[in-house]
């Protein structure tokens, strides 16, 4: 998934920053500008209109509570024009449009627009590299070699840099004895495929 477009009104939210417009946004975006300009601001915005985003679960499960509003709505109405038209009918009636309105505003959510929809919940990875001095896996251990690749495994881990070159060099040497007509390595060989087709797609 990628983030297609980014169209973000100008309000006290913003954290100081005017209306963001960006559209037919590639997978690669840079961000640049001087210290204070407002790049990681950007960042933190996107990440909360992100996660923002109403899911699949989430607009079935909004739909659902629409039909049981206008339901109650016509349920009310229905019930004998003395009392569905008194004040307090009416009252209720006009706080069960309002609720209705703001559902349909979740719906109509586009601050943020994506390639394709997720199911359950939408989550904005802000991954900040702490350093880029990547470690060469052949100048360390084995035991550090499989320690630093588990970092890869946790996105909110800060030493991304310093496995990602072993993370790499671990699934290109497995894959290649999985390839051996004798091999009897202990892996899940369909997870290993997975994971050499995408190495070779980002590479």
């Amino acid at each position: 998934m990628k983030i297609t477009d980014v169209k973000i009104p100008d309000n006290e939210e913003n954290l100081g920053l005017v209306k963001i417009n960006m559209y037919r946004l590639e997978k690669l975006v840079v961000i640049a500008g001087k210290n204070g300009a407002g790049k990681s601001r950007l960042l933190e915005l996107v990440s909360s209109k992100f996660t923002k985003k109403p899911s699949l679960t989430r607009k079935a499960a909004i739909n659902e509570e629409i039909k049981y509003e206008n339901s109650n709505i016509a349920m009310m109405i229905d019930y004998g024009t003395n009392k569905a038209h008194d004040e307090v009918d009416e009252s209720r009636i006009a706080a069960k449009r309002l609720k209705i309105d703001k559902y349909n505003e979740e719906l109509l959510y586009n601050q943020i627009c994506t390639d394709c929809e997720v199911e359950e919940k939408y989550i904005f990875l802000n991954f900040k590299p702490q350093s880029l001095s990547l470690i060469d896996p052949h100048t360390i251990t084995n035991e550090d070699k499989n320690l630093y690749s588990s970092h890869m495994d946790d996105i909110d881990n800060i030493n991304w840099h310093k496995g990602v070159l072993s993370r790499i060099q671990l699934i290109q040497n497995a894959w290649w004895d999985s390839q051996h007509p004798f091999n009897d390595i202990d892996v899940d060989i369909d997870k290993l495929n997975s994971d050499y087709e995408k190495l070779k797609s980002y590479i």
